[in-house]
């Protein structure tokens, strides 16, 4: 594909509203320090767990891994609803600063734990304090229309690309640095710093608070401007509602006071419609892609979660034997392909065939790549060049349909979202789709520790955690075929009638 053409393919249509490019940048900035905070473990929560409990066998590490993993999303569950009701009723832009310098300060204190109870502590305050993602997607509807929704929920899916890219593979470069720097070896080498030999993942850690300095300062300087499209709708709502009693001012010369009673009903009916969608609970499609969202998020991460553990496995116990950069290259591979994806593909599939339908292709795609992946550990055996040629084929599957999964589930949950709801209906979710975060690694750690725990002559021993992984999606394929196709687009808020619309009435 040439330059021009690349161009034009991923340029925006005549028809599609312009963005406000600098306010979605600045929202994803601060969605990047909290995919950076979880992401970073992916390549080093092993390693972490062995460095913070050396004792323990291969079995335990995994679980510890796991758990520490979980922590985040956990605790983030446990504020989700806070977070999004904050944003409704004080504003998304003071409230994703507030979260940001309160996940910094969490991220600075996990950084420096030196104990197996202090990392998990601040790990819990780490997930407490991170309500930026729960709040992205709100902020991401608000700012768009029903031409260019899409194109704004693709940037969420560039800023995890670009954050999943880079943070596995900066933290596995900078983790144990005593260990791992050519600086520190042999006797003529410099001598490592006792801080940095007391806390192995310190500089792992310490870059993404310190990535949050920038970000609040573009939003010190006025870059971020959510609250403000909000606003705008509720005026045009506000204006349609006061001119309904002039409709029998207008017609009362020549109309009996059974006019005035239509109107009155008529207006009785426009307030009980708005009121219905402040009920977004009992909405049957905001409940359908509720449970979507939540159920991509676990299966999905489910997956991500066990993909490292069992990298990092012993080729003996059914992994693939891979050191911590290995794994974040791989890490970086994944970010990579979801980034293109993202900037050349996503927004022209959606215009073309919609969420709903690519949701559904997506979930069958990974529902056939998870249970292939034990050929990378039968080519693990024999060459390591193979076994890299294995991986990065399923990894393409996965970087390409992931964002779909991920990026299409929320996009799906926004569209059915009522528009003066959007942080409740976010946060609703959150609560469950970061429990389901929380749960995903410690499945993935007991898949991996069950498997390392049979007898190496077991039956299908390196196979049926992918195989569970897979029957996830085949059920997340069904569910996915109830959705309706009207979430194809953004829910329009229910507009009242005006004036004329009375006038024209016998």
């Amino acid at each position: 594909m040439t330059r021009r053409r690349a161009f034009e393919f991923a340029r925006a249509p005549a028809d599609e509203t312009p963005l406000d490019w600098r306010t979605i940048a600045v929202v994803q900035m601060f969605s990047m320090l909290s995919i950076a905070g979880t992401t970073a473990l992916f390549s080093t929560a092993y390693f972490a767990a062995r460095a913070l409990r050396p004792e323990a066998s291969e079995a335990s590490r995994a679980l510890v891994a796991g758990a520490l993993t979980a922590t985040k999303p956990l605790a983030s569950g446990a504020s989700s609803l806070a977070w999004g009701r904050l944003g409704d009723a004080r504003g998304f832009e003071r409230a994703i600063c507030a979260s940001g310098v309160a996940h910094a300060i969490a991220t600075a204190a996990f950084a420096m734990a030196r104990t197996t109870s202090g990392a998990f502590a601040a790990r819990a305050c780490q997930g407490l304090a991170d309500g930026m993602v729960v709040m992205q997607k709100p902020a991401l509807a608000l700012v768009s229309d029903e031409t260019n929704v899409a194109r704004a929920f693709a940037t969420t899916g560039v800023a995890y690309g670009v954050a999943s890219a880079l943070a596995p593979a900066l933290a596995a470069a900078l983790s144990e640095p005593c260990e791992n720097w050519k600086a520190f070896e042999g006797e003529r080498g410099a001598r490592c710093p006792t801080f940095l030999r007391r806390r192995p993942f310190f500089l792992s850690n310490i870059w993404i608070a310190a990535l949050a300095a920038p970000t609040l300062m573009a939003y010190a300087r006025g870059w971020m401007q959510i609250d403000k499209h909000r606003n705008r709708d509720d005026v045009e709502v506000v204006v349609e509602l006061e001119l309904l009693p002039d409709a029998s001012e207008d017609d009362a010369a020549a109309e009996t006071t059974a006019v005035d009673a239509d109107a009155a009903a008529a207006t009785k009916k426009a307030v009980e419609s708005i009121e219905d969608e402040v009920v977004w609970w009992r909405d049957v499609n905001v409940r359908a892609a509720i449970a979507s969202q939540v159920g991509c998020t676990a299966v999905v991460l489910c997956g991500a979660e066990m993909t490292p553990l069992w990298m990092a496995t012993s080729v003996a116990n059914g992994g693939l034997g891979w050191t911590s950069l290995e794994i974040g290259a791989f890490g970086t591979v994944m970010g990579c392909v979801i980034l293109l994806f993202q900037v050349f593909l996503f927004t022209r599939l959606c215009r073309a065939y919609g969420i709903v339908t690519l949701l559904t292709y997506a979930l069958l795609v990974n529902a056939v790549a998870f249970p292939l992946h034990p050929i990378a550990h039968v080519a693990a055996k024999k060459s390591k060049a193979w076994t890299w040629v294995a991986v990065v084929c399923l990894g393409l599957a996965r970087g390409m349909s992931g964002p779909i999964i991920m990026g299409g589930s929320s996009l799906i949950l926004n569209n059915a979202s009522p528009r003066d709801t959007l942080g409740a209906v976010n946060g609703f979710s959150g609560t469950f789709g970061n429990a389901a975060r929380g749960v995903a690694p410690l499945i993935g750690g007991s898949l991996v520790a069950m498997m390392v725990a049979m007898k190496p002559g077991t039956p299908g021993r390196d196979v049926w955690p992918f195989v569970v992984i897979g029957l996830g999606f085949v059920s997340l394929t069904v569910l996915s075929r109830r959705l309706s196709l009207d979430l194809n687009k953004p829910r329009r808020p229910r507009r009242t009638s005006s004036r004329s619309d009375f006038s024209a009435q016998p």
